[in-house]
């Protein structure tokens, strides 16, 4: 397969994808607290703002009775309800390793990891590691489901030259049956 994607160069282009599926397996995700609240859905949940230069608040491992609140809370401090979107929240105790993967250039294969059971920002600063090469290819087969692997292989050729983020979990999670990984972001900027 040697077909490429366009290059993802924007938070706004990898949000556009991300929530199509080009990424393959992700949680479920409810544009609105409407559609959210109408889906049944009774596990815990993130609340991210859409904002128009994105990068707004978010708030991690709400139950569904915090959010109606939260929601109040963030439309007092001006924030639009229409622009808040809900997100199943991840496993982060079932992490068994997360960060971000190089694709091409010199740095191909390059992964910077971490295995704390945390969201991956505080992960990643807490404690670090780096594999390069084939000891990077051991480390994703090793932990990765078999259907999981073969689609990171496929956005690996989609998106050369870029930065996969993914988080690798002891279980299988999302949308897709048969995975335990998830892709947060593909990104060249």
């Amino acid at each position: 397969m040697n077909q490429k994607a366009k290059p993802v160069r924007s938070r706004s282009q990898n949000f556009v994808l991300w929530s199509s599926g080009m990424f393959g397996n992700k949680l479920r995700a409810w544009r609105t607290v409407d559609a959210w609240q109408a889906s049944g859905f009774e596990g815990k949940v993130v609340l991210r703002y859409l904002g128009p230069a994105g990068g707004g608040p978010c708030e991690y491992n709400l139950s569904p009775g915090q959010v109606p609140e939260r929601v109040r809370a963030w439309e007092s401090l001006g924030f639009e309800r229409q622009r808040v979107m809900v997100n199943e929240a991840a496993p982060d105790q079932c992490v068994m390793l997360q960060g971000e993967l190089w694709t091409g250039g010199d740095n191909h294969g390059y992964f910077l990891y971490s295995t704390v059971r945390a969201h991956m920002r505080p992960a990643l600063a807490k404690e670090s590691h780096r594999s390069c090469g084939l000891r990077t290819r051991q480390l994703l087969r090793g932990n990765m489901t078999p259907s999981s692997y073969s689609d990171l292989q496929e956005l690996e050729q989609l998106y050369p030259d870029h930065a996969i983020e993914l988080s690798v979990y002891s279980k299988c999670v999302g949308d897709t049956p048969g995975r335990n990984t998830l892709v947060w972001e593909i990104r060249q900027y």
